[in-house]
Order: C-alpha cells, then structure tokens, then sequence
C-alpha cells in the first residue's frame, strides 16, 4: 500500500468542509488513481497517478455528465481541482 499524500488528505476535508473527526480512509488499490474514500464510500475522491490518468478523467467527466441526462441511479458526481481553473 502506498503512503497517504497529507496535501491530497486536505484536499478532500476541504472541498467537502470536513472536520477532524470524518473518516478519510486511504485505498491505494487503483490502477490509475490515488483514492481516499469519506465515510465507508460516501464520498470517493481519485487523484491521478500520471498524464494519462488525468485525460481520462476528463473523458469520464464527460460520460458521467451525459448520465444526468437520463432517469438514472447513478449518483451526481462533482469535479473539485487543487489548482485554479484545471479539471
């Protein structure tokens, strides 16, 4: 397993305004992804391993937003960026 990233870990307490005491639980178990999971998976939060990793992001973003279209259980997704302006 993988080391937890403490910016990454703050990263995710802040975008969904967490306090000390939420579970943040780090799975290194993706091919492409570094994944802390909130709560036993109410919340996933996936942070590219590579280039190639963050393109693909993008064409999920897209897939997942074409899915909100329609009478769907799949959940509504958010895209939250460390950086200003990036996806």
């Amino acid at each position: 397993m993988g080391r937890v990233d403490l910016h990454e870990q703050a990263v995710v307490c802040q975008a969904l305004g967490l306090g000390d005491h939420v579970d943040v639980e780090y799975e290194d178990d993706g091919w492409d992804s570094r994944v802390y999971l909130v709560n036993r998976g109410e919340a996933v939060f996936k942070f590219p391993r590579s280039p190639q990793a963050k393109l693909q992001y993008r064409r999920e973003v897209r897939v997942l937003d074409a899915l909100q279209t329609i009478d769907s259980p799949i959940l509504r997704t958010s895209i939250h960026s460390s950086r200003p302006g990036a996806t």
